[in-house]
């Protein structure tokens, strides 16, 4: 249920993999809440695991939207070391064009990341404004 799954995330003797199963059975139900969205941020940008942060980031493209999502989004599309985490943040930026400075990140990315992936991801959110509406 949403209600185990949000439970799942927020309890601290849960491993990452299993929180981040979790989140993905969230994906598509609404609301999160906050402190689910914290959590997975933390793991989003705490992660050692790349494909795990790529996760985190990919899942938070569902049907609930938090604007506590934004920066750490905006943080990893700029900094990541990961291709699969920047694209995947890039993705997910689609949901916040008109969130301050999103337009700018994505515009910059899709013109001067080093991947070729994520310059096409950010193009492509670029022209997803409507996308969920």
């Amino acid at each position: 249920t949403a209600a185990d799954a949000r439970a799942a995330i927020v309890d601290p003797t849960r491993g990452e993999e299993e929180k981040l199963e979790a989140w993905g059975a969230l994906r598509h139900i609404e609301p999160w809440g906050d402190d689910v969205v914290l959590e997975m941020i933390r793991i989003g940008e705490t992660a050692e695991d790349e494909a795990i942060r790529a996760d985190v980031w990919r899942q938070a493209d569902g049907k609930d939207r938090s604007v506590l999502l934004v920066r750490p989004l905006l943080n990893a599309l700029a900094s990541d070391l990961s291709e699969a985490v920047r694209s995947e943040a890039a993705e997910t930026l689609a949901n916040y064009l008109d969130e301050a400075g999103v337009r700018t990140a994505l515009e910059h990315a899709a013109g001067h990341d080093a991947s070729e992936e994520v310059r096409d991801e950010a193009r492509q959110s670029l022209g997803q404004r409507d996308r969920f509406e």
